[in-house]
């Protein structure tokens, strides 16, 4: 068309295609920039690729543990209100697998804020949608790993480790039954323990019923069949012991006491079994990263107001497609169960000795060093090609 045949309407649908372009330009440069602001919070991602296992990512040592920093009061704490404002995704170890903008994504729809000793930890397993806290095999697998740092104390100091029955009950039966002691199974290991113990084969059964006679060759299982165990972690710390720096026996006779304590009768007005959470996961692995979550306080860490961010490891980002990922809480562990494991087993050693001669602090960072080992070595067993992915909340 000759330009003198142009009429008004066609330079107008020229100005208006003109500004669509224009405006479809600046929104492909902007999802490109690394600071993305989504929500009420900002996004800034890095691609470090610079570690070779999560150690060197994680937050400096405890210094200082009191008990005041893990006694709680509910009322003190039900109407503190906190928000991140930021969120830093590092790649610290490529992999096949989820980039930073799909990691985001799944992050942006399972993140709440809590306090972590008001929850259980769940295990980092990809096939739960709790939102609540994560560390390799949950509150089991954090009393298994204190468990061998109070043995390997006791061998330094000549004394006679307690009993972990003794032990397990001392600390669980004090625990708030909302809060609850996790441990979990999942559905292949459901269907070969029901076989071996005789039973009828079910997708769900509740193990607080488990009848008196099955009881004892349950037991049994635990300590010489790794297939009962439906919990990778657990499984591999009992099958390859030395490479999760403890003892097999750590591991079974703690999986022994918590059923065994499941199925007190005598513990008065006390519920073992809303104590116990057996939890049974379904479904494959479909994992597509490894998130190691930590945070950073920019006021400094108050333990009269102090939430964490958790983010669920199953999520459904579109209503068809869901989002797995295994999520590893690091810094909830600090005023959670590890923190409430490390007053706890401190105490009982300077019980035993008769003085003080450990403290809180140093318990934990034991914990801390021992457990990046076994995290690490879950990880190589479990998941050695996926990326390894860092979020950093920032807490105002």
């Amino acid at each position: 068309m000759p330009f003198h045949d142009w009429n008004d309407n066609s330079i107008i649908y020229l100005l208006l295609l003109f500004i669509v372009i224009v405006g479809l330009i600046i929104i492909s440069s902007t999802s490109t920039n690394n600071n993305l602001h989504i929500d009420k919070y900002t996004v800034v991602k890095s691609e470090e690729n610079d570690s070779e296992n999560i150690n060197s990512n994680l937050p400096s040592l405890v210094t200082d543990i009191t008990e005041h920093d893990i006694t709680l009061n509910t009322d003190d704490y039900k109407n503190v209100q906190a928000e991140f404002s930021s969120l830093e995704l590092s790649l610290t170890k490529p992999g096949f697998g989820y980039n930073l903008d799909q990691v985001e994504k799944h992050i942006s729809q399972t993140t709440s804020m809590c306090d972590p000793r008001l929850c259980s930890f769940t295990c980092i397993d990809g096939r739960s949608d709790n939102k609540t806290y994560q560390s390799p095999g949950g509150d089991i697998g954090e009393f298994i790993l204190a468990v061998q740092i109070y043995r390997n104390e006791c061998d330094l100091l000549q004394i006679k480790p307690l009993p972990i029955n003794d032990l397990f009950l001392n600390f669980v039966i004090n625990i708030d039954p909302e809060m609850g002691f996790y441990m979990h199974t999942d559905g292949k290991a459901l269907v070969y323990t029901l076989k071996q113990l005789g039973l009828p084969i079910t997708t769900s059964y509740d193990f607080s019923e488990l009848p008196e006679n099955k009881q004892h060759i349950f037991l049994s299982l635990l300590k010489t069949d790794p297939n009962v165990y439906g919990c990778a972690h657990l499984k591999y710390a009992l099958t390859k012991s030395s490479d999760y720096k403890t003892t097999s026996d750590v591991v079974y006779e703690t999986c022994q006491a918590y059923f065994k304590f499941m199925w007190r009768n005598d513990s008065g007005t006390r519920s073992n079994l809303q104590i116990t959470k057996f939890d049974e996961l379904s479904g494959i692995h479909d994992e597509k990263a490894i998130l190691i979550v930590t945070t950073t306080y920019l006021n400094g860490i108050n333990f009269c107001s102090y939430l964490v961010p958790r983010v669920a490891p199953l999520t459904n980002v579109n209503i068809d497609q869901r989002s797995s990922v295994y999520v590893y809480n690091y810094t909830a562990l600090f005023a959670g169960i590890r923190r409430r494991l490390s007053v706890y087993f401190s105490n009982v050693i300077n019980n035993q000795v008769g003085h003080a001669t450990m403290n809180a602090a140093k318990f934990m960072n034991f914990a801390n060093t021992l457990g990046n080992i076994q995290l690490n070595a879950t990880i190589s067993n479990l998941a050695p090609t996926l990326p390894q992915i860092t979020a950093n909340f920032i807490v105002n």
